[in-house]
């Protein structure tokens, strides 16, 4: 049968065993000789005609379809375009079978890597032959194979580099493999590129939609579990991740990751933008920025009813603040009712400046001229006027007590002597 009369076999088919496919939820079906869902269709040829589609969308059957161009026409559950609007190469359609007796899934990729180990070099370090190092970080970033056992040099300038197939090391000897890289693994690749013609790109694209009386209990349209079982990852001597996200760009990019919504309200879509739970999930920082950038965090173009930061832990210190700081170490230029508004239970001070150092440690405070530092709200405030030069006390707005720089004293009320104050 030619390729194109097994496409239109399969369309046959995929009419004709529609309504037996459907499975009851909660309980196994049984299976028939030879179904749909248990057939693969490969074809051999380029697509030659406007029609050239197998249709899946209607029946939309479980299987697994591949052909060697997009020829299923398919309508995902999830949402589509109507129409001959969505095309496949490869399609996996799956339905759930069994009850909560069985975990199931449309799709695994089930890998165990244990070959291709190189370590780094290291120096005095005894080697046998065909064991590899992987000098990534340290000189060329390629893989070398050891020809004749020995150990290695006292320090890096003996390290193996070049492409020889006989580089002397101490006593070592080594080949190069190739560059460095070869050695990884990966139990499932996805890879594309986007033409000058391309349009809209997405290298993958995942859904998950919780339709009406669906079970809350728990959902997740990415889960991704690391374990480490091999020894701590030591800070500078170690990468283990659980996603690791890295950049290739000539130019820059609009961001690392973005997250968006087309909802209008009134409700929300999440509860937090990002959520890090468990006493035990983080050891030494939980968020950590390392970059060059302009600015390290930023809150923009948002309005929030408590507070754009808001710390309710029981830490040593809500914010720690170290480094060099060229002009401040925190600087407001909003528009807000209060630059630092503190409303809590301190044990010692609202502010405590007892550990400043350095040329300007002296300085606990310092104001504009025309500021004032009030007392119960402002009833009562002190301020330098650089008008008159003078330091004055105002209650209710007027000046009752002042002192200028020749140390003159002027008072509205009586200056008394040994009586109490």
């Amino acid at each position: 049968m030619s390729a194109r009369g097994a496409h239109r076999l399969l369309g046959a088919l995929v009419l004709s065993t529609a309504s037996c496919l459907a499975p009851s939820a909660g309980r196994a079906q049984a299976i028939n000789p030879l179904h749909l869902d248990q057939l693969t269709v490969a074809g051999g040829r380029v697509p030659n005609a406007a029609n050239d589609a197998v249709d899946l969308s209607a029946a939309k059957p479980p299987g697994t379809f591949t052909a060697p161009f997009a020829l299923y026409s398919f309508c995902s559950d999830v949402g589509c375009l109507p129409g001959d609007r969505h095309r496949a190469q490869f399609l996996n359609r799956w339905v759930s079978r069994y009850g909560a007796d069985r975990l199931e899934y449309g799709a695994v990729f089930d890998g165990r890597m244990d070959t291709g180990r190189a370590d780094p070099w290291a120096p005095n370090t005894a080697y046998r032959v065909g064991q590899q190092i992987d000098t990534n970080g340290q000189g060329d970033a390629a893989i070398f194979e050891v020809v004749a056992a020995g150990t290695s040099g006292p320090t890096s300038a003996s390290m193996p580099r070049g492409t020889g197939q006989s580089i002397p090391d101490g006593s070592v000897r080594w080949r190069q493999l190739g560059f460095a890289g070869t050695n990884a693994k990966a139990v499932l690749g996805v890879s594309g590129i986007v033409g000058p013609n391309g349009g809209r790109s997405w290298g993958i694209v995942n859904d998950l939609i919780l339709k009406p009386d669906a079970q809350r209990a728990f959902a997740a349209a990415i889960e991704s579990d690391f374990g480490n079982e091999s020894g701590p990852c030591d800070l500078g001597r170690h990468s283990c991740y659980n996603i690791f996200l890295y950049g290739l760009s000539s130019f820059t990019s609009t961001a690392l990751i973005a997250a968006g919504t087309p909802n209008t309200g009134p409700g929300k879509d999440y509860h937090f933008g990002l959520w890090l739970k468990g006493a035990h999930l983080v050891q030494d920082v939980s968020i950590l920025d390392e970059t060059e950038s302009a600015i390290g965090l930023r809150f923009a173009n948002g309005s929030h009813a408590v507070g754009t930061i808001v710390d309710e832990t029981v830490s040593p210190a809500s914010v720690h603040v170290q480094g060099s700081h060229s002009t401040a170490a925190f600087v407001d230029t909003s528009h807000s009712a209060s630059a630092l508004l503190a409303k809590g239970q301190y044990g010692y001070a609202v502010l405590n400046t007892q550990g400043a150092t350095g040329p300007g440690g002296r300085y606990a405070l310092t104001l504009q001229p025309g500021q004032l530092v009030c007392f119960a709200g402002q009833e009562a405030c002190v301020g330098f006027d650089a008008r008159s030069g003078k330091l004055a006390f105002q209650v209710g707005g007027q000046t009752v007590f002042s002192v200028d720089k020749a140390g003159n004293v002027r008072a509205r009320g009586t200056i008394a002597q040994g009586v109490a104050p």
